[in-house]
């Protein structure tokens, strides 16, 4: 179930997270409630806190989140963790900062994925060395790749 801070979430929160769309994540796939890398993962949300926020993230809060979201999902499932922090408006985006944790599961995929068909595209991200959810311009090559028939 999705969870901000352990909680549903409201359409004010979303709202926020739709709309200003400051926020970083990382997404992993657990397995019988494991994760392959899961240090990194929280490493990446810890160093992205530091430099999109300026906050000392505390990653037990972070599994216990985690944790709580997957309680009544199946044993394979992919988890999204998004911090964002919907007071940092778009008129004050330098406020001093205190971001929520949205976790988002949803079913992960089973079996061998089959082969993928590619194609190279020119593309920047802007601020790269942060996990950001800033994608429209990712998303957006992805849609013309597989509208020209890529995968």
């Amino acid at each position: 179930m999705e969870l901000i801070d352990g909680l549903p979430p409201s359409a004010a929160d979303m709202r926020a997270l739709a709309f200003a769309g400051l926020a970083h994540f990382t997404t992993m796939r657990v397995h019988r409630g494991g994760v392959r890398g899961l240090a990194r993962h929280l490493d990446r949300l810890v160093t992205d806190g530091r430099a999109l926020f300026d906050i000392a993230l505390d990653t037990d809060l972070v599994r216990r989140r985690i944790r709580e979201a997957i309680a009544d999902e199946p044993e394979n499932v992919i988890v999204r963790v998004t911090l964002f922090d919907p007071s940092l408006t778009l008129e004050r985006p330098g406020a001093d900062a205190s971001p929520r944790i949205l976790v988002s599961p949803r079913g992960a995929p089973s079996g061998s994925p089959s082969p993928l068909r590619v194609r190279s595209t020119r593309f920047g991200r802007q601020s790269p060395e942060i996990k950001h959810t800033g994608l429209f311009g990712s998303l957006y090559e992805r849609r013309l790749a597989q509208r020209a028939g890529f995968d």
